[in-house]
């Protein structure tokens, strides 16, 4: 399906109906808990999930943030219903609702800014619903050179795509764009915003958890030899998809080290390298300064 205004809301409603990000693993959890803790903000406010989709962040904002007002806004009403449900004592609304229940000490998006269809629309749009010297917390796919799956896309033709903002060859069909963090902190400078913190995961282990984590398709989509660009390139993605599978039939076997061996060396990694910018996922905190 064509992701455009018309489609938008019924693309997203299929896929939640399906079980989409209907959970996030508890290690991501406790790090954006960690990032609010340590954000400088106040006792009280009122806090907006921005694209909150099934309300998982929702909940990680609301336990964290004892006192506050937690708004979640979403485009699809089939996860506004889920997260209803699953997340008492919020407020789930339309995002044309949203503004209504701010201003908003803490604007806070996960995986959601690769989605929207104008990035500097909706960053306008966030910074009228903010509070004076409010803030705002973001986590979202980094293009910045150095991580595994960079890697990846620059051993295949066409695999970071340049007219498609930068996206890389093996996304998620509903990523529109995949953001430098340079880029993506000037857009928000442009609205008033100043960075805080700039932090990064997934350099290598991280990269290796999350991919093996999943189905087989993944690891070959994302190591994909026929596309190489060159002979010494497809030698090396079909090295890295043989690794990866391995590794993906490893963690299956029960009582095998190797899920806690991947998780404890992304948990490792981000401890040891979170300012380290060559990351594929960032976690950008900014402040309101006009």
């Amino acid at each position: 399906m064509e992701l455009n205004t018309g489609g938008f809301q019924e693309f997203y409603d299929e896929r939640y109906t399906e079980g989409y990000m209907e959970d996030w693993p508890e290690s991501k959890k406790r790090r954006v808990a960690q990032l609010l803790q340590r954000a400088g903000l106040p006792s009280r406010g009122r806090a907006l999930d921005f694209g909150c989709g099934q309300g998982v962040f929702t909940r990680v904002i609301r336990d964290t943030l004892s006192g506050w007002q937690v708004v979640g806004s979403e485009v699809s009403e089939v996860a506004l219903r889920l997260a209803a449900e699953r997340t008492p004592g919020c407020a789930f609304v339309r995002p044309d609702e949203a503004a209504s229940h701010g201003p908003f000490d803490l604007l806070f998006t996960h995986h959601v800014l690769e989605h929207v269809l104008d990035i500097d629309e909706v960053l306008a749009e966030m910074s009228a619903m903010a509070a004076p010297r409010g803030m705002m917390l973001h986590v979202l796919p980094c293009g910045n050179v150095g991580s595994l799956e960079h890697g990846f896309a620059e051993r295949v033709r066409d695999g970071i795509e340049r007219e498609r903002a930068g996206r890389f060859f093996f996304e998620d069909a509903g990523h529109l764009r995949r953001m430098r963090s340079a880029e993506f902190i000037a857009a928000a400078k442009h609205h008033g915003w100043v960075v805080k913190r700039e932090l990064f995961a997934n350099h290598f282990w991280g990269a290796l958890e999350w991919i093996t984590a999943l189905d087989r398709s993944v690891a070959k989509a994302v190591t994909s030899p026929q596309r190489a660009r060159t002979t010494r390139s497809a030698a090396a993605l079909m090295g890295w998809q043989l690794s990866l599978t391995g590794l993906q039939l490893a963690r299956r076997i029960p009582g095998s080290p190797v899920e806690r061996f991947l998780r404890d060396r992304t948990e490792a990694e981000w401890a040891r390298r979170q300012e380290d910018p060559g990351g594929s996922e960032m976690y950008l905190l900014f402040e309101k300064r006009t």
